[in-house]
Protein backbone atom coordinates (compact mmCIF):
# COMPACT_ATOMS: atom_id res chain seq x y z
CA UNK A 1 0.00 0.00 0.00
CA UNK A 2 0.81 3.74 -0.59
CA UNK A 3 2.98 3.47 -3.54
CA UNK A 4 2.91 6.27 -5.60
CA UNK A 5 5.24 5.22 -8.40
CA UNK A 6 4.75 4.64 -11.86
CA UNK A 7 6.92 2.72 -14.21
CA UNK A 8 8.64 5.50 -14.96
CA UNK A 9 9.87 6.21 -11.33
CA UNK A 10 13.16 5.50 -10.08
CA UNK A 11 12.28 5.84 -6.41
CA UNK A 12 13.38 2.15 -4.17
CA UNK A 13 10.62 3.52 -2.15
CA UNK A 14 7.25 3.75 -1.58
CA UNK A 15 7.34 7.53 -1.12
CA UNK A 16 5.04 10.93 -2.88
CA UNK A 17 8.07 13.25 -2.77
CA UNK A 18 10.31 14.15 -5.37
CA UNK A 19 9.69 12.27 -7.98
CA UNK A 20 10.57 14.19 -11.32
CA UNK A 21 11.46 11.88 -13.45
CA UNK A 22 9.89 9.86 -16.55
CA UNK A 23 10.83 6.38 -18.25
CA UNK A 24 13.64 8.21 -20.04
CA UNK A 25 15.82 9.57 -17.00
CA UNK A 26 18.49 8.00 -16.04
CA UNK A 27 18.44 9.91 -12.60
CA UNK A 28 18.90 7.53 -9.53
CA UNK A 29 17.64 9.75 -7.34
CA UNK A 30 14.96 12.38 -7.15
CA UNK A 31 15.97 15.81 -8.69
CA UNK A 32 16.27 17.28 -12.20
CA UNK A 33 19.45 18.06 -13.18
CA UNK A 34 21.69 15.80 -15.28
CA UNK A 35 19.15 13.47 -17.30
CA UNK A 36 21.00 13.22 -20.67
CA UNK A 37 19.12 10.61 -22.08
CA UNK A 38 16.40 12.09 -24.77
CA UNK A 39 14.95 14.91 -25.86
CA UNK A 40 11.82 16.25 -23.28
CA UNK A 41 14.68 15.42 -20.75
CA UNK A 42 15.92 17.66 -18.20
CA UNK A 43 19.13 18.35 -18.62
CA UNK A 44 21.02 21.51 -18.72
CA UNK A 45 24.99 19.49 -19.20
CA UNK A 46 26.52 16.74 -21.48
CA UNK A 47 27.28 18.99 -24.24
CA UNK A 48 30.11 20.91 -25.91
CA UNK A 49 29.66 24.25 -26.24
CA UNK A 50 31.83 26.02 -29.49
CA UNK A 51 32.72 29.85 -29.81
CA UNK A 52 35.20 31.06 -32.40
CA UNK A 53 36.54 34.55 -32.03
CA UNK A 54 39.05 36.14 -34.09
CA UNK A 55 41.82 37.86 -31.38
CA UNK A 56 43.12 40.19 -33.76
CA UNK A 57 40.13 40.83 -35.62
CA UNK A 58 38.61 40.51 -38.97
CA UNK A 59 40.32 42.80 -41.48
CA UNK A 60 43.62 42.02 -42.91
CA UNK A 61 46.72 45.14 -43.20
CA UNK A 62 46.45 45.77 -47.20
CA UNK A 63 48.93 43.21 -48.48
CA UNK A 64 50.90 43.69 -51.89
CA UNK A 65 50.34 40.95 -54.38
CA UNK A 66 52.74 38.12 -53.81
CA UNK A 67 53.39 38.92 -50.04
CA UNK A 68 51.33 37.34 -47.07
CA UNK A 69 49.38 38.68 -44.51
CA UNK A 70 47.74 36.02 -41.22
CA UNK A 71 45.05 36.89 -38.70
CA UNK A 72 44.06 34.41 -35.86
CA UNK A 73 41.49 32.15 -35.18
CA UNK A 74 40.50 31.24 -31.56
CA UNK A 75 37.87 27.58 -31.10
CA UNK A 76 36.77 27.60 -27.56
CA UNK A 77 34.86 24.57 -26.13
CA UNK A 78 33.09 25.71 -23.14
CA UNK A 79 31.03 22.57 -22.62
CA UNK A 80 31.32 18.98 -20.85
CA UNK A 81 32.06 16.85 -23.82
CA UNK A 82 34.52 16.26 -26.52
CA UNK A 83 33.27 17.35 -29.87
CA UNK A 84 34.90 16.70 -33.49
CA UNK A 85 35.26 18.78 -35.49
CA UNK A 86 36.75 20.32 -39.28
CA UNK A 87 37.51 23.95 -40.82
CA UNK A 88 36.47 24.67 -43.99
CA UNK A 89 36.42 27.77 -45.99
CA UNK A 90 32.81 28.61 -47.52
CA UNK A 91 31.99 31.58 -49.94
CA UNK A 92 35.14 33.34 -51.32
CA UNK A 93 34.77 36.92 -53.15
CA UNK A 94 35.80 37.08 -55.83
CA UNK A 95 35.80 33.95 -56.85
CA UNK A 96 39.55 32.59 -57.23
CA UNK A 97 41.53 29.70 -57.53
CA UNK A 98 41.39 28.53 -53.92
CA UNK A 99 44.77 29.59 -52.76
CA UNK A 100 44.15 33.52 -51.58
CA UNK A 101 43.19 32.51 -48.24
CA UNK A 102 44.67 29.22 -46.64
CA UNK A 103 44.84 27.87 -43.02
CA UNK A 104 48.20 26.86 -41.43
CA UNK A 105 49.51 26.27 -37.55
CA UNK A 106 47.97 23.53 -37.88
CA UNK A 107 45.64 19.96 -39.23
CA UNK A 108 41.86 21.30 -40.42
CA UNK A 109 40.33 18.71 -38.20
CA UNK A 110 40.12 16.95 -35.33
CA UNK A 111 38.62 16.79 -31.45
CA UNK A 112 38.93 19.66 -28.83
CA UNK A 113 38.39 18.82 -24.97
CA UNK A 114 36.11 20.25 -23.03
CA UNK A 115 37.87 23.57 -21.53
CA UNK A 116 40.13 23.96 -24.22
CA UNK A 117 40.73 26.21 -26.96
CA UNK A 118 41.98 24.90 -30.68
CA UNK A 119 43.84 27.93 -32.66
CA UNK A 120 44.97 28.56 -36.40
CA UNK A 121 45.86 31.07 -38.47
CA UNK A 122 44.02 32.74 -41.95
CA UNK A 123 46.29 33.03 -43.87
CA UNK A 124 45.85 36.12 -46.95
CA UNK A 125 47.60 35.82 -50.71
CA UNK A 126 46.18 38.07 -52.69
CA UNK A 127 46.55 38.00 -56.77
CA UNK A 128 45.16 41.33 -57.60
CA UNK A 129 44.59 44.87 -56.28
CA UNK A 130 41.25 44.01 -55.28
CA UNK A 131 38.85 44.22 -52.18
CA UNK A 132 38.54 40.66 -51.32
CA UNK A 133 36.26 38.51 -48.16
CA UNK A 134 36.24 34.86 -46.94
CA UNK A 135 33.90 33.08 -44.69
CA UNK A 136 36.01 30.39 -42.74
CA UNK A 137 33.19 28.25 -41.77
CA UNK A 138 34.31 25.81 -38.38
CA UNK A 139 32.25 22.60 -38.36
CA UNK A 140 31.48 20.61 -35.48
CA UNK A 141 29.03 18.02 -33.59
CA UNK A 142 28.39 20.94 -30.96
CA UNK A 143 26.32 23.66 -29.94
CA UNK A 144 26.97 26.72 -31.40
CA UNK A 145 26.77 30.08 -29.25
CA UNK A 146 22.93 30.88 -30.52
CA UNK A 147 21.90 27.35 -29.16
CA UNK A 148 21.92 26.00 -33.07
CA UNK A 149 22.55 22.13 -33.08
CA UNK A 150 26.47 22.19 -34.76
CA UNK A 151 25.35 18.78 -36.40
CA UNK A 152 22.07 20.61 -37.83
CA UNK A 153 18.61 19.68 -38.09
CA UNK A 154 19.32 15.85 -38.73
CA UNK A 155 21.76 15.14 -35.88
CA UNK A 156 24.04 13.64 -38.11
CA UNK A 157 27.70 15.21 -38.24
CA UNK A 158 28.82 15.45 -41.51
CA UNK A 159 25.54 14.82 -43.02
CA UNK A 160 24.97 17.92 -45.24
CA UNK A 161 23.15 20.02 -42.92
CA UNK A 162 25.63 21.17 -40.56
CA UNK A 163 25.54 24.51 -38.94
CA UNK A 164 29.14 25.90 -38.42
CA UNK A 165 30.24 28.84 -36.36
CA UNK A 166 31.35 31.41 -38.46
CA UNK A 167 33.40 34.36 -39.24
CA UNK A 168 33.81 36.57 -42.22
CA UNK A 169 37.58 38.07 -43.46
CA UNK A 170 38.05 40.79 -45.46
CA UNK A 171 41.35 41.59 -47.20
CA UNK A 172 42.48 44.45 -49.77
CA UNK A 173 45.02 43.45 -52.18
CA UNK A 174 47.66 46.00 -53.24
CA UNK A 175 48.71 46.10 -56.86
CA UNK A 176 50.89 47.92 -58.88
CA UNK A 177 48.60 50.66 -59.76
CA UNK A 178 45.28 51.76 -59.78
CA UNK A 179 43.72 48.42 -62.16
CA UNK A 180 40.20 49.64 -62.35
CA UNK A 181 39.50 53.31 -62.26
CA UNK A 182 35.82 53.43 -61.30
CA UNK A 183 35.66 50.23 -59.12
CA UNK A 184 35.43 52.53 -55.61
CA UNK A 185 38.80 50.22 -54.48
CA UNK A 186 41.95 51.74 -53.96
CA UNK A 187 43.99 49.03 -55.97
CA UNK A 188 47.57 50.53 -55.53
CA UNK A 189 47.34 51.22 -51.62
CA UNK A 190 48.33 54.94 -52.18
CA UNK A 191 45.50 56.29 -50.50
CA UNK A 192 44.21 57.70 -54.02
CA UNK A 193 40.93 55.91 -55.20
CA UNK A 194 39.84 55.32 -58.57
CA UNK A 195 39.88 59.08 -60.93
CA UNK A 196 41.71 60.52 -57.52
CA UNK A 197 44.93 58.26 -58.23
CA UNK A 198 45.64 60.87 -61.20
CA UNK A 199 48.99 58.80 -62.01
CA UNK A 200 47.21 55.84 -63.24
CA UNK A 201 43.41 57.30 -64.21
CA UNK A 202 44.42 60.70 -66.05
CA UNK A 203 43.67 58.65 -69.20
CA UNK A 204 41.05 56.73 -68.05
CA UNK A 205 37.63 57.27 -70.25
CA UNK A 206 35.81 56.91 -66.71
CA UNK A 207 37.90 59.75 -65.42
CA UNK A 208 37.67 62.10 -68.59
CA UNK A 209 40.74 60.27 -70.14
CA UNK A 210 41.24 60.13 -74.27
CA UNK A 211 38.87 57.62 -76.04
CA UNK A 212 40.75 56.53 -78.19
CA UNK A 213 38.58 55.69 -81.16
CA UNK A 214 35.83 57.76 -80.96
CA UNK A 215 37.17 60.72 -83.51
CA UNK A 216 36.14 63.34 -80.43
CA UNK A 217 38.87 65.13 -78.11
CA UNK A 218 38.00 63.97 -74.95
CA UNK A 219 40.69 65.11 -72.72
CA UNK A 220 40.55 69.16 -74.07
CA UNK A 221 44.38 68.80 -75.63
CA UNK A 222 44.01 69.41 -79.09
CA UNK A 223 44.96 66.08 -79.90
CA UNK A 224 42.80 63.34 -80.98
CA UNK A 225 42.30 59.42 -80.82
CA UNK A 226 46.04 57.74 -82.07
CA UNK A 227 47.46 61.31 -82.27
CA UNK A 228 46.96 61.77 -78.58
CA UNK A 229 50.56 60.83 -76.26
CA UNK A 230 47.43 58.92 -74.26
CA UNK A 231 46.67 56.84 -76.81
CA UNK A 232 50.40 55.15 -77.18
CA UNK A 233 49.64 51.95 -76.17
CA UNK A 234 45.97 51.34 -76.86
CA UNK A 235 44.91 48.60 -78.73
CA UNK A 236 42.97 51.00 -81.35
CA UNK A 237 46.48 52.86 -81.69
CA UNK A 238 48.76 49.82 -82.00
CA UNK A 239 50.20 47.63 -84.99
CA UNK A 240 49.82 44.40 -82.81
CA UNK A 241 51.19 42.58 -85.95
CA UNK A 242 54.20 43.31 -87.38
CA UNK A 243 57.09 45.06 -88.04
CA UNK A 244 57.26 43.53 -91.82
CA UNK A 245 59.19 40.76 -92.89
CA UNK A 246 60.56 39.60 -89.36
CA UNK A 247 60.47 35.97 -88.24
CA UNK A 248 57.62 36.56 -85.84
CA UNK A 249 55.21 38.69 -88.41
CA UNK A 250 52.74 35.91 -89.18
CA UNK A 251 52.44 34.82 -85.88
CA UNK A 252 52.05 38.46 -84.05
CA UNK A 253 49.80 38.43 -87.05
CA UNK A 254 47.14 35.81 -85.28
CA UNK A 255 47.35 37.33 -81.76
CA UNK A 256 43.67 37.68 -80.45
CA UNK A 257 44.28 41.53 -79.22
CA UNK A 258 45.71 41.93 -83.46
CA UNK A 259 42.82 40.51 -84.90
CA UNK A 260 40.23 42.65 -82.65
CA UNK A 261 42.25 45.90 -83.78
CA UNK A 262 42.18 44.68 -87.76
CA UNK A 263 39.05 43.67 -87.90
CA UNK A 264 37.25 46.31 -86.29
CA UNK A 265 39.25 49.18 -88.01
CA UNK A 266 37.80 51.48 -90.64
CA UNK A 267 38.58 50.05 -93.72
CA UNK A 268 41.41 48.07 -94.83
CA UNK A 269 44.08 50.70 -94.85
CA UNK A 270 45.27 49.30 -91.76
CA UNK A 271 46.33 46.15 -92.32
CA UNK A 272 47.74 47.12 -95.84
CA UNK A 273 50.24 50.25 -94.24
CA UNK A 274 50.25 49.05 -91.51
CA UNK A 275 51.33 51.52 -88.39
CA UNK A 276 54.79 50.19 -87.32
CA UNK A 277 57.64 49.08 -89.91
CA UNK A 278 55.15 50.18 -93.07
CA UNK A 279 52.93 47.89 -95.12
CA UNK A 280 52.32 44.05 -93.37
CA UNK A 281 54.29 41.31 -95.80
CA UNK A 282 51.94 38.62 -97.75
CA UNK A 283 51.38 36.11 -94.75
CA UNK A 284 50.05 38.78 -92.84
CA UNK A 285 48.03 40.29 -95.48
CA UNK A 286 46.50 36.78 -96.35
CA UNK A 287 45.30 36.12 -92.65
CA UNK A 288 43.10 38.93 -92.86
CA UNK A 289 41.95 38.66 -96.48
CA UNK A 290 38.73 36.94 -95.15
CA UNK A 291 34.97 37.37 -95.01
CA UNK A 292 35.46 37.36 -91.61
CA UNK A 293 37.49 40.20 -91.06
CA UNK A 294 36.23 41.99 -94.17
CA UNK A 295 39.67 42.88 -95.18
CA UNK A 296 40.99 42.60 -98.75
CA UNK A 297 44.14 43.64 -98.62
CA UNK A 298 46.33 42.90 -102.05
CA UNK A 299 49.71 43.49 -102.59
Amino acid sequence: SGDDDDSGDDDAGDDDSGDDDTADDDDVGDDDVGDDDTAGDDDTSGVSTIQMTAPDGLIFPSVTVGAIATLDIDVFNGGTVIATWNLQKGTVNPSTDGTVFLFSGGGTAGVISPGTTVSREVQFLPQSGVLYTAVVEFHHDGVNEDGSAGAGPDGIFGNGDDVPATLTFEGLGVGASEIDCEDGVDNDGDALVDCDDTVDCSTSPACGGEICNSGVDEDGDSLIDCDDPDCGTDPSCVDFCCSAGTADTYNLCLDAAAQICVCTGSGTEYCCQGAIGGAWDLPCINAYSSASCGADCSP
